[in-house]
């Protein structure tokens, strides 16, 4: 039951997507019988044509209402696109940022246990040289306690070596 098309109503199809049911030539070449008690034939014909313009301008409007609409349905699209990449950077930029957020807090902890270690291996030092210094000084002390003791001695002895001598000689005289 398929209808040949007229070339006006194919070229409508092909701009419109769509099948209309009249188109504007089938309204300028429309022919009606006559009969005695009809209308008038001019305004017939006149009315016909200014209907047949308001549906050229109405598939005009349609038409360029149609392009407009893929127009910014492939806008959309592409604002979509440019979404879907914002919001990918976003989630990438946020992945990275927490990441290297990690990856400070695990070379903060690091420094701060590599500092915690070196405190307490200079601690250990100091410790080390404060009891070499104080065993330095007990056996300082120690051996200024035997000098003086063995100065002393020397000394003592000396003096009575001298005393000796002292003797001796005024006895001699």
């Amino acid at each position: 039951m398929e209808q040949e098309l007229s070339r006006d109503k194919k070229m409508i199809v092909e701009v419109l997507g769509e099948p209309v049911a009249v188109a504007p030539s089938d309204l300028y070449d429309a022919e009606f019988k006559r009969s005695l008690v009809g209308f008038s034939p001019d305004e017939v014909k006149a009315f016909m044509a200014s209907v047949g313009d308001e549906l050229e301008r109405l598939i005009e409007q349609n038409r360029r209402l149609r392009f407009q609409v893929e127009q910014l349905q492939d806008q959309l699209g592409e604002y979509r696109r440019t979404e879907e990449s914002l919001k990918n950077a976003l989630v990438s930029s946020e992945k990275l940022r927490s990441e290297i957020l990690d990856e400070a807090k695990r070379e903060a902890e690091l420094l701060v246990d590599e500092a915690r270690l070196e405190a307490k291996q200079l601690y250990q030092d100091a410790e080390k040289t404060r009891e070499k210094i104080k065993q330095e000084i007990a056996r300082l002390a120690l051996q200024k306690e035997r000098f003086k003791a063995e100065f002393g001695a020397l000394l003592d002895a000396h003096g009575k070596l001298m005393q000796t001598e002292f003797q001796t000689e005024n006895e001699d005289e």
